[in-house]
């Protein structure tokens, strides 16, 4: 476990670290310099239980290389990997352990993620995972394309991480899915355990829930480690090809983010730019042919673009987000959309989506009086668009009055919040 800047969180974690039923464990703190007391109640464990040994950070390295200093330091069979503002469930250990066991100790074992949003009043929410993991393997996918994300879940045996010398990314906000991918290409072997909880907290101000510009460069270099792992190693381009849409969904909405907070535009497209070449190593290399829209768009047009908003940290979509992904998708279909009618279709659909969200989504920050805004950004840039013409005849009425009625609902709860707040 990394601890840095957690001490308002991390004692839950200790608690239910300590109420563990399978009792032969180690537990590995590593003090990345956190300048808060969050080792106090570390330190102070650490004196009544020898099962716990405390690292330290000669400077601050961040959550990828402490994890990798843990990994060489560990002594179990299995390695595991909890984050200090997270909790596990009393027999999380034990259901893994035996589920280990019976399948003839595999390469990973496997639990399931649940969600607990930061004052929420609800039950947590089961990120099922393991039913969609279930179903790719079964149609033929291989492991590390069917197994992304939630590399906490897991447990990974020692000797298998050690002598394929697995290791965590060095980026700041990556290198957890860095490191699922590079065991996931070399891993033989997976066992699921569904009844093993992993309790992860959605909190508001943890670190990947603010964006400033001095964090694109960290960002590039995680596109950068990803693509890398998928060069080097004799992977199915077909499947590549799709797993090259995450990245360019996950870069795309962080440059969003990045834009709407700072406004500094020049500097997030020479970013979107850089990542683009790094997504274009991957067409030199044989291993995609862009003719998805998405990728078509990352590889010819230089900026990445998404259908949906990328939700952070486990937290909700923003309603401001949509304007600027139908912007460049109208920008895309303005460069090339004449000529493909595929960009069209394309252009048309993250319209309809935008849309889609706007109006129903309950998983969508913002008022309606914000989603209203963001509806209206939307039409202004359509009705600029130099392909406006084309893309209302590529779905005859059918978006011209999505916009219309879906701008007439937005009015109409606008009216009901601003009534009810008059109310109260």
């Amino acid at each position: 476990m990394p601890v840095y800047g957690v001490e308002a969180y991390i004692g839950e974690c200790i608690e239910s670290l300590k109420g563990q039923t399978f009792a032969d464990l180690e537990f590995i703190f590593v003090d990345d310099c956190t300048p808060d007391a969050s080792m106090d109640a570390v330190e102070a464990w650490a004196t009544r239980d020898g099962r716990v040994r405390i690292l330290h950070n000669e400077e601050n390295l961040g959550p990828g290389p402490s994890r990798n200093a843990g990994i060489a330091a560990a002594r179990g069979e299995y390695l595991s990997f909890v984050d200090p503002d997270d909790y596990v469930a009393p027999d999380f250990y034990e259901l893994l352990w035996s589920k280990a066991e019976a399948e003839g100790f595999p390469d990973i074992v496997k639990g399931t993620l649940y969600v607990i949003r930061e004052g929420a009043a609800s039950a947590p929410e089961r990120r099922d995972h393991n039913d969609r993991i279930r179903a790719r393997m079964s149609g033929g996918a291989p492991l590390w394309f069917a197994f992304r994300v939630g590399h906490q879940t897991a447990v990974y045996r020692r000797s298998f991480i050690v002598e394929n010398g697995v290791l965590y990314g060095t980026s700041f906000r990556g290198q957890d899915v860095t490191f699922l991918l590079r065991v996931c290409v070399v891993a033989s072997s997976l066992a699921i355990e569904d009844e093993a909880r992993y309790y992860l907290k959605a909190r508001n101000g943890s670190m990947t829930r603010h964006f400033r510009t001095e964090m694109l460069e960290d960002h590039l270099l995680f596109i950068e480690e990803r693509i890398d792992v998928l060069i080097s190693h004799d992977l199915d381009s077909s499947y590549v090809e799709e797993y090259a849409e995450d990245p360019i969904v996950k870069c795309s909405a962080f440059g969003i983010r990045v834009l709407r907070e700072t406004e500094d535009e020049e500097t997030v497209r020479t970013f979107l730019a850089a990542a683009g070449d790094q997504i274009r190593r991957l067409l030199h290399a044989g291993l995609i042919t862009p003719r998805r829209p998405v990728l078509r768009a990352a590889c010819e047009y230089g900026i990445f673009l998404c259908f949906q908003p990328e939700a952070p940290s486990g937290g909700y979509q923003q309603a401001g987000d949509w304007p600027y992904i139908v912007r460049e998708w109208l920008r895309f279909c303005d460069m090339c959309g004449r000529e493909r009618p595929g960009v069209r279709r394309a252009t048309v659909r993250a319209i309809k989506s935008a849309l889609e969200s706007l109006s129903q989504s309950d998983r969508l920050e913002g008022s309606a009086k914000e989603r209203l805004e963001a509806l209206n950004m939307i039409r202004d840039n359509l009705n600029r668009c130099a392909s406006r013409r084309l893309l209302l005849s590529e779905k005859p009425r059918t978006l011209r009055l999505e916009i219309i009625c879906g701008g007439l609902a937005l009015r109409s709860r606008a009216l009901r919040e601003k009534l009810s707040e008059r109310r109260t």
